[in-house]
């Protein structure tokens, strides 16, 4: 006797479990790209602070792989959780914790272990480029002081004879003349 065909209320075991299988094997994918690029970006951290430009070019080259593969990935998952969601009927908003809540519980704990993972990692590295953003902001900024103060085109604050801060003024003296 064949098992009854699955109806509206029942998803198809079989196809239920080959996405969530398929989920599994991604977010695995998507942890390893995301450790790769977390990996560069903290190794590119010292290196802004140094000025070491070759070695940050060299990292930021070295990024553009994993980070075309992340966006590939998160496509493919943004698919992969809509099939899922189509087959357990999920309506709304479709997201990895919202499918899990419908998964078997041997394989829901090892989903969750992973999206998890992937979570933290992504978390750690949106911190760590926004450090390496903030150094090499500081970074620039110390050059364009330091060049405007050797070309004399920094503006400078003066106080008025009211001992209030007025308007700025050009400084009139340059290190360096570029007319010659």
């Amino acid at each position: 006797m064949s098992p009854p065909p699955a109806t509206a209320a029942q998803p198809s075991p079989a196809a239920a479990a080959t996405l969530l299988d398929q989920l599994r094997k991604h977010l695995e994918n998507e942890l390893a790209v995301q450790k790769k690029l977390l990996v560069i970006a903290e190794q590119m951290g010292p290196k802004l602070m140094v000025g070491d430009a070759k070695a940050v070019a060299a990292m930021v080259a070295s990024q553009e792989e994993p980070s075309r593969e992340a966006a590939r990935l998160a496509t493919i998952r943004s698919r992969l959780t809509q099939a899922i969601a189509t087959v357990f009927q999920i309506e709304g908003e479709i997201t990895v914790s919202r499918i899990l809540s419908k998964a078997p519980d041997a394989l829901r704990l090892e989903l969750d272990r992973l999206r998890r993972e992937v979570a933290q990692v992504c978390q750690r590295l949106g911190r760590q480029a926004e450090r390496n953003l903030v150094v090499a902001r500081q970074g620039l900024s110390l050059i364009r002081e330091v060049l405007g103060d050797a070309m004399g085109t920094r503006t400078a604050n003066a106080y008025d004879r009211r001992g209030m801060i007025g308007a700025p003024i050009a400084q009139r003296g340059a290190v360096l003349n570029i007319r010659g």
